[in-house]
């Protein structure tokens, strides 16, 4: 019994070294959601709605890296997530067309310079570039 125990003692002794030679696993970032908090894509989703290089490329060509336009995206706690009214194209309700939401302070709070005939709005803690005259979404920024 002494000589067995001796035995598990000694190859414990003599493996436990090698413990340190493992290699880590593939950790949180290969799971469902990749570090840009985007799920990954399958290829025929990919091809069949325009994603090419990993960014959604639209209607106009352009790259919308935004992870709220995938409708795969899950939030995780702390992420802002735009109203569920704000989308691209959608006009905004007339009580947020009101001067009490206008941002007239866009260089004080970092916003890009509204086009001409565009307005920046602060709704609920989103920022949303409208066109005046017809109230049309352009822009959302999302817990900005």
């Amino acid at each position: 019994m002494k000589k067995t125990v001796a035995l598990l003692c000694a190859a414990l002794m003599l493996g436990s070294p090698l413990a340190s030679f493992a290699q880590p696993g593939p950790g949180p970032d290969h799971g469902p959601n990749r570090p840009d908090n985007r799920p990954q894509q399958h290829q025929q989703y990919q091809q069949q709605k325009g994603h090419q290089g990993g960014h959604y490329q639209g209607r106009t060509g352009h790259a919308d890296p935004r992870y709220y336009r995938d409708p795969h995206f899950r939030p995780q706690a702390g992420m802002p997530v735009p109203h569920r009214e704000w989308r691209r194209g959608v006009v905004v309700q007339p009580v947020y067309r009101s001067d009490r939401y206008w941002v007239t302070d866009w260089r004080a709070r970092h916003l890009y310079a509204p086009p001409r005939d565009h307005r920046w709005l602060y709704v609920n803690g989103d920022y949303v570039l409208v066109a005046i005259a017809t109230g049309v979404i352009v822009n959302i920024l999302a817990g900005y």
